[in-house]
C-alpha cells in the first residue's frame, strides 16, 4: 500500500511515517519543511508542498492509495491551514478517486464539544479559539467528502513513550488527566487503514 501523508514533518505525522516505514508501507511524506526524524526513512519520498496549492496536493498524492492528514498549525495562528488544506485533500482525492482517508482533529471538535471536560473548554476559548473553529469547519468537509474517511479526535497529546493499549470509541469517560502518547496515535492509525473499523465516523483517542 503507498501512504501520502501531509503535516508528515509534525509531531504526530513524524511519528506516524516512522512507522508506516517499519511496516514497510510506501510513503510519500509532504511537508514545508522536512523533519530530519524522516531522514534514512526506507521506502519513503519527502516532497515539500504547502496543502494551500491545490495542484501541489494533487501531484503528490498521485498514485496514493490512502491518504493521512496531520496537519497542524501553531498556537496563536489564525491561518486556515486545517480547513483550506483539508478542502484541498478532499477535493483532489475526489478527482483521483483515492477513497481512503485519515484525518486528525482534536476531541473538543464538532460534537464532541459537549463532552469536553469544562477546564478543558477555558484553554480552547482562550488559547486555541481560531484553531478550534477551523477544525470545526474542517471536520464538516471531510464529512460531506463522500470518501471513506475517519476522523481522529485525540485528547492531550504527548510525546512521551508508547504503551501499546488505548482507549478508541464515541463516548468515552475521562479520568482527571485524559491524554494520549503521539507515538499510540501513529498505531491506531496504521492499524485503523487495515481494520477499517471507523469508516466515515469521528472516533475519541485516550488512554
Amino acid at each position: 500500500m503507498k501512504l501520502c501523508i501531509f503535516g508528515a514533518s509534525g509531531k504526530t505525522g513524524v511519528e506516524v511515517a516512522i512507522l508506516a516505514s517499519k511496516a514497510g508501507y510506501s510513503i510519500t511524506a509532504c511537508d514545508i519543511y522536512k523533519n530530519p526524524k524522516l531522514e534514512g526513512l526506507k521506502n519513503l519520498e519527502f516532497i515539500e508542498v504547502s496543502v494551500l496549492d491545490s495542484k501541489a496536493v494533487s501531484d503528490a498524492m498521485k498514485g496514493a492509495d490512502a491518504v493521512i492528514s496531520e496537519l497542524g498549525v501553531k498556537i496563536g495562528s489564525s491561518e486556515p491551514v486545517l480547513s483550506m488544506g483539508n478542502k484541498n485533500i478532499v477535493s483532489n482525492m475526489q478527482k483521483l478517486k483515492i477513497k481512503r482517508l485519515i484525518t486528525q482533529s482534536a476531541f473538543g471538535a464538532a460534537d464532541s464539544w459537549q463532552s469536553l471536560p469544562f477546564y478543558y473548554k477555558l484553554i480552547h476559548k482562550t488559547l486555541l479559539g481560531p484553531m478550534s473553529k477551523d477544525k470545526d469547519i474542517m471536520e464538516k468537509i471531510v464529512a460531506s467528502s463522500g470518501l471513506d474517511y475517519t476522523i481522529i479526535r485525540p485528547i492531550r497529546l504527548t510525546s512521551g513513550p508508547a504503551k501499546g493499549h488505548y482507549r478508541a470509541g464515541h463516548s468515552i469517560k475521562f479520568g482527571l488527566d485524559p491524554h494520549i502518547s503521539r507515538k499510540d496515535v501513529a498505531r491506531f492509525i496504521l492499524d485503523e487503514l487495515k481494520a477499517k473499523h471507523y469508516i466515515r465516523q469521528a472516533v475519541t483517542l485516550t488512554y
